[in-house]
């Protein structure tokens, strides 16, 4: 497509009207810029705030980028810092590409993608997850998701707890079904239901392997 610069009077090599950054299947979208040149550069800041709804004693994980794309028609030159880049949980950093538009003037946006290849990543799909409670049980409507995680990783997961759980009623522990593993709950146990909603964040291990199914809750 023609620049829209062209029309106004000023040519652009390439008006982004917005960068869309894919990375771990999310997308992330910046605001577009006016490239004046065929080579230009594009500045990116990032930030390891993954995870960010842990309790602060669990160990957050690396962000870590391996490798990175850019969609026709624009040319990768180079990246700065060199890959792979690894920040630790709250470090940030600003990623610095060196781009070719193309030869004709080009409006439109700008697709990059942003892979971690690392070899401890494993991904978790969940079917749905069912909770259980003194003989009864209750499957969460919709609760299917679909995750890539470091080996063992922690996650959340909220739920809905009255549920199946009677108001006044006392809950002092939870167990999760293998190979998931809990590890605590967001509102200290034990404490008694009360109220017509009470969503309790618990918090689970995942395996070190790629899992494929189902996950049962347990209320005790």
């Amino acid at each position: 497509m023609l620049g829209l610069g062209r029309i106004f009077g000023k040519k652009y090599a390439a008006n982004i009207t917005s960068v869309n950054i894919n990375y771990m299947n999310s997308i992330h979208e910046l605001p577009g810029i006016k490239a004046k040149d065929k080579e230009f550069e594009l500045k990116i800041p990032f930030k390891n705030k993954t995870a960010s709804d842990l309790p602060e004693e669990i160990n957050r994980p690396d962000l870590r980028i391996d490798e990175i794309t850019i969609q026709k028609p624009f040319q990768l030159l180079s990246v700065s810092p060199q890959l792979p880049i690894v920040l630790h949980y709250g470090e940030s950093t600003e990623i610095t590409l060196k781009l070719r538009s193309p030869e004709l003037a080009y409006t439109g946006p700008l697709f990059i993608n942003m892979q971690a290849k690392s070899p401890d990543a494993v991904h978790i799909s969940i079917s749905s997850v069912k909770l259980v409670r003194e003989g009864r049980s209750f499957e969460i409507e919709d609760s299917s998701r679909s995750l890539y995680l470091a080996k063992g990783e922690v996650f959340k997961q909220d739920v809905q707890v009255r549920s199946i759980v009677h108001e006044g009623e006392m809950l002092n522990g939870i167990q999760v079904s293998k190979p998931f593993e809990f590890v605590k709950a967001g509102t200290a146990l034990p404490v008694q239901v009360s109220g017509s909603s009470f969503v309790l964040s618990i918090f689970v291990k995942a395996p070190d392997y790629n899992y494929s199914g189902p996950i049962e809750i347990t209320l005790l």
